[in-house]
Parts: structure tokens; sequence; C-alpha cells
């Protein structure tokens, strides 16, 4: 019996490293998807697919990076539409994430 008990921890922990396996490419094929879109000026694919990595790994900076240059993007100054300046708010929360994350992106 003793035996038997011991078999769940060994699957569950393969199981816990294909899972991030499996979010680790998540993650790099969203960041792709996301520089693809964005290059295309395709603005709203790029903000869906940097929101999808800032979801998967909520500490990297580059993925908050490109977010807040793609909400950027769609932002239109001097435009005082509600939308509008909901993307230059997020933006900005975006930006702000990036030096929370990485203090020293204020002198680079």
């Amino acid at each position: 019996m003793p035996v038997l008990k011991l078999i769940p921890l060994p699957v569950s922990c393969i199981l816990a490293l294909s899972a991030h396996g499996v979010a680790q490419s998540d993650f790099k094929e969203e960041l792709n998807l996301g520089v693809q879109a964005f290059r295309e000026a395709k603005f709203d694919e790029a903000v869906r697919h940097f929101q999808n990595t800032t979801t998967l790994e909520p500490q990297h900076e580059v993925a908050h990076l490109y977010l807040a240059t793609a909400l950027a993007s769609q932002y239109i100054p001097g435009i005082d539409e509600p939308e509008n300046l909901q993307f230059g708010e997020a933006a900005v929360s975006e930006y702000q994430k990036v030096l929370d994350i990485n203090p020293q992106s204020r002198t680079q």
C-alpha cells in the first residue's frame, strides 16, 4: 500500500512541470503573435496577444512594455473621447508596471 501512496506525488510533479512548459510555449507564441500583429498595425490584435502574455507571466517586463506600446499606438492626442482616453490611461498604467517590475528602466 505505501507504494500506491507515493505514486501520486511524482505524477503530480510531472504534471506541474509539463504545465509550466506549456505555459512557457504559450507565452512565447502569444508574444510572437503580438509582435507580428503590431508590425502589421493590427493594434487591437496586438493588445489581445500582449494581454495574454502579461496574464501568463505577470512579472515579465518586456510583455508589459509591448502591451503599453500597443495601447499607446491606439491613443490619439487631443481627442477626448472615452475610448481614446482609456487607451492612454491603460498605456500609462502598463508603463508604470514596467517601472514597478524593474525600477532601473527609468535610467536605461
